[in-house]
């Protein structure tokens, strides 16, 4: 089971350009195929791109302003340290396992779409 897990962006791939040859053989339409990968590839990395921006901690350290009325030792108390924001905007992106098989798995499915089409 271990193997599958490893090895499962590849099997995928594999899978895809399987369906792929057997929808030719069978007689079907080759343009509705090619336009289903280049679009689902497209989501892929699409998928991948936004999974990638979510975990980049991009709203942390918003500017906050002091209300009225509000003492200075109030909005002393409140205010965002500056060195936490920074070692967390400063951090290098992750990438998950996931969201490199919708990559690779999306430009595998756009390379198809393009091939099916020549």
């Amino acid at each position: 089971m271990k193997q599958v897990k490893k090895n499962s962006t590849l099997l995928l791939s594999i899978l895809v350009m399987i369906i792929a040859i057997v929808w030719i053989r069978v007689g079907g339409d080759n343009f509705s195929l090619s336009n289903a990968y280049f679009y689902i590839g497209i989501c892929l990395i699409l998928l991948g791109i936004c999974f990638i921006l979510g975990q980049a901690q991009l709203f942390a350290g918003w500017f906050k302003r002091r209300d009225k009325g509000e003492s200075k030792e109030d909005y002393a108390e409140r205010k965002i340290d500056v060195r936490s924001v920074g070692s967390k905007k400063n951090r290098p992106l992750k990438i998950s396992p996931f969201m490199r098989g919708c990559f690779i798995i999306g430009m595998v499915m756009i390379v198809i779409s393009i091939a099916v089409t020549l």
